[in-house]
């Protein structure tokens, strides 16, 4: 319930922005993004067994806008498949997010951090008898960093080029105890449309 109101005022927040004056709203302006990478991490099955380390593929698209200087809010889906340590089970990750970033450093525009929180689930599916099994459905939390090289102008319309670390968390739903974690390591290339 909580995150349900928590989405809602996201997205309250995002679609009021459209109405805010030119003068008020960030110089970056509107964005999409598509981004891959690698990802590693750790789950645990249905009954709380740790399953190993896993490992697999991650991407995402996102997009929104800077609605102050600074700030950007926005919606990401995105989803990727895992596979365990010596393949004794298959998965995969993935959902929709609401998504702010934020960037704290004046001096060090290029740094940006995303916080996003989402609906979406994950499942975790035996390939041995080692009966590594188990899904979860509901809430999904993200964190991300990631460092931006920009081709175009200093704050408006532009490429962006950009590595990033991001963490997911899918935590327990229902009876069930499986919780996947993963991070991710890729490259996300954008386009900022400028004010």
């Amino acid at each position: 319930m909580k995150l349900m109101y928590l989405t809602l005022v996201w997205t309250m927040v995002f679609a009021s922005s459209a109405w805010a004056a030119p003068e008020d709203r960030g110089p970056r302006g509107s964005y999409v993004a598509l981004g891959s990478g690698v990802l590693i991490g750790q789950a645990t099955d249905e009954s709380g067994r740790s399953t190993g380390a896993h490992s697999g593929s991650n991407t995402h698209l996102r997009f929104g806008e800077e609605v102050i200087p600074r700030l950007t809010l926005g919606l990401e889906m995105g989803g990727g498949s895992l596979t365990g340590l010596n393949e004794q089970y298959t998965g995969n990750l993935g959902g929709l997010f609401v998504q702010a970033g934020w960037r704290p450093f004046q001096t060090m525009e290029a740094l940006h951090f995303l916080f996003s929180t989402g609906i979406g689930g994950g499942s975790l599916t035996s390939s041995t008898d080692e009966d590594f099994s188990g899904s979860v459905a509901g809430s999904l939390y993200s964190v991300s960093i990631q460092y931006e090289f920009k081709f175009g102008d200093d704050l408006g319309d532009g490429l962006i080029v950009a590595p990033y670390v991001r963490g997911i968390f899918a935590p327990q739903s229902g009876d069930s105890k499986t919780r996947i974690y993963t991070t991710v390591i890729g490259i996300e290339s954008g386009w900022h449309f400028g004010r």
